[in-house]
């Protein structure tokens, strides 16, 4: 199994922070910032060719903008990153 990191690095993946832009620009690991409650009106910025990996502080809102995503493009390759960066930071996380 690959980490996080070497699945970023392959460039196969569209990294989508769902966070709010304040916490996106105190740290960030490289993704798109679309907060949650923008997802669904901001979906034409996301790349629908990738598999799309969508993220947060804890996992929490990066869940709800995957089911939100899910709705509107049914047959997206969407995950949320389990744990979100809090997990991430603390050991080397797969994506689920």
């Amino acid at each position: 199994s690959k980490d996080f990191k070497e699945l970023i690095d392959t460039g196969t993946y569209e990294l989508i922070d769902v966070r709010s832009v304040e916490e996106h620009n105190s740290f960030n690991i490289g993704g798109k910032n679309i907060p949650v409650n923008e997802i669904e009106k901001n979906s034409s910025l996301i790349n629908l060719e990738k598999s799309i990996v969508m993220y947060c502080a804890t996992g929490k809102r990066s869940g709800e903008a995957v089911t939100i995503f899910k709705n509107k493009f049914p047959g997206a390759e969407v995950f949320s990153l389990e744990g979100g960066l809090e997990a991430l930071s603390e050991e080397k996380r797969i994506i689920k």
